[in-house]
């Protein structure tokens, strides 16, 4: 039978695990909050005070260096290509700005042709003291550094005789190459800067990330206490020492809510064992009145007041029980359920109906908590829905267990938690009920392990019980 369900509402039980608070024994330095974001702060102006700047110094030396070779080629390529020899003769016919340039000296950047017999044929003015600095390093077609001057050669060769062209470049004397290198390490200096600032947000947000890691896992912590899981406690392994007090004062008041929440379950149930017997004899004096409207709804009161008790002893009864967890055959378990429930379903005027998957379906629960489930889930329907609702019990071959009606579904208490659903009555009023019922049914599913969703919306609710498949 498939019914249109509205919103779901999703009640998910997390297995216990008490956490004892623990004092770790790191350093010093990592117990503070403010000392780690110092210890992160200087480690932010040591890399961006000192490594940063070194690296950028090299980088700049580096484009420098890079820019000049670059040059000193691109002009030897053109000296190289258009040098060329008649008649014993050498002569360039490269552009006359760059020959002009290049034999003034100017620039600082000079230029030599050496023939095989290791002659300066031609050259700039003072390359007398480049080629003698250079000449006992030089190589055929390469380049390099030797003391102060860069240089760059290039053998050409023309039949039998070559010449070898030198160019050279004067690092310690500024030149007119110092505007192009000057504006490209300006932009090399912008791109670091840039990078610079990125990076120190990126390392600022690591470094704020890793020293409040222990505050985001106490936050995840508490999320999990509540009325289900008292017992949990959130622990001080990681938490910075400014905020392990808090941890630990929170720690101690939870002490003392769960203290007084046993006592008052502990006083409930006491309370509903004294009032067991007053209330039956109050029944069955109610019983021996004559009949009347009074003593119909005095029987009617007396009965409320019996189930009500009846829930506080066994919600007192959850408080710190062990399920019986074992492997069953969930169909065979619900079908028991059901046909036990069959004569109260349809003497209220209701009607029942079991879906069997057809096949044996294996999950690991507690017959009584299950029973108990089922029991206040079909006790709630009959309370909240018409004569004549119908109500469905089965079991899907993933292991699920659902009770589904045909009443006006569910509401939730205003400014509640999600997990406090209340049934609506058949003429769409709020029930008057404690929300016990489902508070017994929460309470056993989390026990099992289990995880428990509500689906609710405009006719009738549907109410799934997901359980443990091995």
């Amino acid at each position: 039978m498939k019914k249109h369900m509205g919103d779901g509402l999703s009640i998910k039980n997390e297995s216990h695990s008490e956490t004892t608070p623990l004092r770790s024994g790191r350093p010093i330095w990592r117990r503070s909050l403010l000392t780690q974001l110092a210890a992160g702060n200087i480690l932010i102006l040591f890399v961006f005070g000192v490594v940063v700047p070194v690296s950028v110094s090299s980088s700049v030396v580096a484009v420098s260096d890079h820019f000049i070779m670059r040059e000193l080629k691109s002009d030897l390529a053109v000296m190289a290509t258009t040098l060329q020899q008649k008649k014993g003769r050498w002569r360039i016919t490269a552009d006359p700005a760059l020959v002009k340039s290049l034999l003034s000296g100017e620039s600082r950047e000079g230029f030599a042709v050496i023939d095989r017999h290791g002659r300066v044929v031609m050259g700039s003015s003072g390359y007398g003291a480049a080629v003698a600095t250079l000449r006992p390093r030089l190589i055929p077609d390469s380049h390099g550094q030797v003391d102060t001057l860069s240089y760059a050669t290039e053998r050409r060769e023309f039949g039998p005789d070559y010449a070898d062209v030198v160019v050279y470049q004067d690092l310690d004397r500024p030149s007119e190459i110092e505007d192009k290198v000057s504006r490209e390490i300006a932009m090399t200096l912008c791109l670091f800067v840039g990078g610079i600032l990125a990076a120190s947000q990126l390392v600022g947000m690591l470094v704020l990330y890793v020293t409040t890691r222990g505050v985001r896992r106490a936050t995840r912590e508490a999320s999990l206490i509540g009325p289900d899981h008292l017992d949990r406690r959130i622990s001080t392994d990681d938490v910075p020492e400014d905020i392990s007090g808090l941890v630990e004062a929170t720690n101690a008041a939870l002490d003392r809510v769960e203290e007084g929440y046993r006592l008052q379950g502990r006083f409930a149930d006491a309370v509903a064992h004294e009032l067991r017997t007053p209330i039956a004899v109050l029944r069955l004096k109610c019983e021996m009145l004559p009949d009347s409207t009074q003593r119909d709804a005095l029987i009617v009161s007396v009965d409320r007041m019996t189930h009500i008790l009846g829930q506080l002893m066994a919600l007192a009864s959850l408080e710190g029980a062990q399920p019986n967890l074992e492997m069953v055959d969930l169909v065979e378990v619900v079908r028991d359920i059901a046909t036990d429930l069959a004569t109260s379903v349809h003497s209220s005027g209701r009607t029942i109906e079991f879906i069997d998957p057809m096949l044996p379906v294996a999950g690991r629960i507690d017959v009584h908590y299950m029973r108990t489930i089922i029991g206040n889930l079909v006790g709630n329907a009959i309370a909240h829905t018409q004569p004549g609702s119908h109500i469905i019990i089965g079991v899907e071959e993933t292991g699920v267990v659902y009770v589904n009606d045909d009443g006006p579904g569910m509401t939730l208490e205003p400014g509640s938690a999600t997990t406090q659903p209340r049934y609506l009555r058949a003429d769409k009023r709020r029930s008057s009920g404690s929300g016990m019922g489902l508070r017994i049914v929460a309470r056993s599913v989390d026990l099992m392990g289990c995880e428990m969703k509500i689906l609710t919306g405009g006719q009738g609710s549907k109410i799934r019980i997901m359980t443990p498949q091995v």
